[in-house]
């Protein structure tokens, strides 16, 4: 499959139970680089999407005709932008630009929605990962201060394994 046989749609509740698949197929690409812990880490739960979205979160799919749900992008309001919580592209479905064609809307609606940054969560040295995210403009932040709700989020990741490894948090200007 090519990244143009995919469908870039809105998601809709029905396919929320497709993500967690997705999710830990993406993951597995973690054991290739000695991550195993974030490889075995739990997908988040369809219901969790379910809320998001009924707190204002977008969630991007890309479908295709023989796979169904092969990538996502889940995102989320937040006082100071938009939050990019989770890009996920199945490990069969990788190195097609998806992860691409995703981001691209998800970026747009902030923009339309009035958002003036972006931000996310993500591995500063893995390649399809903040330099993956640097490529669109995103930029690494250390101070995270001005934006609480974001260092909020870090904070409850740093319980996790996900921090062992640099993770940073990343700002993109959306004006």
């Amino acid at each position: 499959m090519t990244a143009n046989t995919n469908n870039i749609r809105l998601a809709t509740e029905g396919d929320f139970r497709y993500l967690p698949a997705v999710e830990d197929a993406a993951g597995e690409v973690f054991r290739d680089i000695g991550y195993d812990d974030i490889a075995d880490m739990p997908a988040t739960p369809p219901e969790e999407y379910k809320n998001l979205q009924k707190k204002g979160g977008l969630i991007w799919v890309a479908d295709n005709p023989v796979s169904r749900i092969v990538a996502f992008c889940a995102t989320s309001p937040l006082p100071h932008g938009l939050y990019i919580k989770e890009l996920s592209v199945h490990n069969l479905h990788m190195k097609q630009g998806l992860g691409s064609l995703l981001l691209k809307p998800a970026l747009t609606a902030g923009r339309s929605n009035g958002d003036k940054s972006a931000f996310l969560l993500t591995f500063e040295k893995v390649p399809f990962n903040a330099p993956f995210y640097a490529r669109f403009g995103f930029e690494i932040i250390e101070d995270l201060s001005p934006y609480p709700a974001l260092k909020g989020l870090a904070d409850n990741e740093r319980e996790t394994p996900l921090w062992k490894y640099g993770r940073v948090a990343m700002k993109l200007d959306l004006n």
